[in-house]
């Protein structure tokens, strides 16, 4: 959402990508630090909540929960993309015409 509001503030194409292009780096080099921070400062964070291999630290049906919520999101993520693949290809049959 950040990336989207600066591409929409900066008025100038060419500043806007040059803008957008550092954030993107700025949080991809993130990324990282973000997933190894839990192991780096455990006081801070909570250990992981599902290990693949292990048996989950939390109750059952809270592990039943998040795997029904991570297919919903997968669900609710992959027919988005199909309805804007949808729209850019009506978009461009109505361009063509």
């Amino acid at each position: 959402m950040g990336f989207i509001a600066l591409m929409a503030v900066i008025g100038e194409a060419r500043r806007a990508e040059r803008a957008g292009g550092f954030w993107l780096l700025a949080g991809a080099f993130n990324i990282p630090i973000i997933h190894f921070s839990v192991q780096w400062w455990p006081s801070l964070h909570q250990s992981a909540s599902i290990v693949l291999g292990k048996p989950a630290p939390m109750s059952p049906f809270m592990v039943w929960g998040v795997l029904l919520m991570v297919l919903a999101f997968s669900c609710y993520a992959a027919t988005m993309a199909l309805l804007r693949l949808r729209h850019l290809a009506q978009a461009a049959d109505h361009a063509l015409a």
